[in-house]
């Protein structure tokens, strides 16, 4: 298992770094087939009194993924609550493989396929509108302008750097998020 750590708008001290490696590496309790924990340091500073110091974790394990994300002003302090979030969500995803293999003939069932389970008995959701519109090639500026223009939380476009299609997105932060496929 391999924890990888990325600072964004911050400098990724040694401490911070051994911090996050030894705090995350401690979630392979619950899983032994995780893959790769990414954790990414964020400092939002927008304002000096608005000091945001933002740890996001995502965990690939048994080809699902799972992501918490935490702020507060210390970095620290950050990281420690998204770990609580995370073996909260660990401890659940486990007791419900666990639970599952008592249900199913398949024992390995992923996340994903419970979700979709999920999905089907749960009559309140379901498609109920569909939409084909052509995909443009764009920059993720250009993206976002036109997601604020029609006043959406997402928009797809063709990346015309890449040529693959990519999503922008309104996160929660008031910054935009992109969406980019891998190989």
């Amino acid at each position: 298992m391999e924890v990888i750590v990325r600072g964004q708008n911050i400098e990724v001290t040694e401490g911070l770094k051994m911090h996050a490696q030894e705090k995350f590496g401690k979630l392979n309790k619950f899983f032994e087939n995780i893959q790769e924990i990414r954790v990414e340091l964020v400092n939002h500073h927008a304002r000096v009194e608005d000091k945001r110091q933002v740890a996001q974790v995502t965990i690939y394990v048994s080809g699902s993924i799972i992501r918490a994300e935490s702020a507060s002003r210390d970095m620290y302090a950050s990281m420690d609550m998204v770990y609580n979030k995370l073996e909260k969500q660990l401890t659940k995803y486990k007791e419900k493989l666990k639970n599952n293999r008592h249900h199913s003939e398949n024992p390995r069932r992923t996340l994903a396929a419970m979700l979709h389970q999920a999905q089907e008995g749960d009559s309140r959701k379901r498609i109920v509108r569909s939409k084909k519109f052509a995909i443009k090639p764009m920059t993720p500026e250009e993206a976002t302008l036109e997601m604020e223009m029609i006043g959406h939380d997402f928009f797809v476009f063709r990346n015309s750097a890449s040529e693959q299609v990519n999503v922008v997105y309104s996160r929660s932060d008031g910054h935009v998020g992109l969406i980019e496929p891998t190989a």
